[in-house]
């Protein structure tokens, strides 16, 4: 199916993208059914591939999503990096890097087969401006350009 790195500095807005993603990837199905969410310093990756690689029971597919990977180091990843080679394509994978870089072996391997998706807000006031319009628009609300300045002004670069 799809599998999407998403990672951001901020965590409400990067939490916020990945429960969004989730809802699509599940979609009308069940999600207690479909979803396998691994978080917190006690899960291994390799709990993560057995996850993704586990075809669907009851379910057209499945939707794994592993919190917090950039914590894992090289020898940890090489699961993954296999994993990424060859994804089991009734298995949705969302995985998800709090802060910091990405591992630059781990975005190379997911470009390879689906998204990278970088949640931080821009650094550049004015690349700031047309985000807070854009996420304003996609909230089905309209605002004039004078008060998206105003407003990008107000909030700095704590968007």
């Amino acid at each position: 199916m799809a599998t999407h790195l998403l990672s951001g500095n901020d965590e409400s807005i990067l939490r916020t993208a990945v429960h969004d993603l989730v809802d699509d990837l599940v979609g009308e199905g069940d999600r207690s059914m479909m979803v396998d969410e691994f978080d917190g310093a006690e899960y291994e990756l390799r709990l993560v591939v057995d996850a993704a690689q586990t075809p669907s029971f009851l379910t057209d597919k499945r939707v794994v999503v592993a919190r917090d990977v950039g914590r894992f180091n090289a020898d940890e990843l090489k699961p993954m990096l296999e994993y990424l080679g060859d994804p089991l394509e009734s298995s949705d994978l969302v995985l998800v890097v709090n802060g910091g870089s990405v591992p630059k072996k781990l975005a190379d391997a997911v470009k390879a087969v689906g998204a990278v998706t970088n949640t931080s807000p821009p650094s550049r006031p004015k690349d700031r401006q047309g985000w807070i319009v854009d996420h304003i628009a996609a909230a089905g609300l309209r605002i004039k350009p004078d008060a998206a300045t105003q407003l990008g002004a107000w909030l700095g670069e704590d968007a």
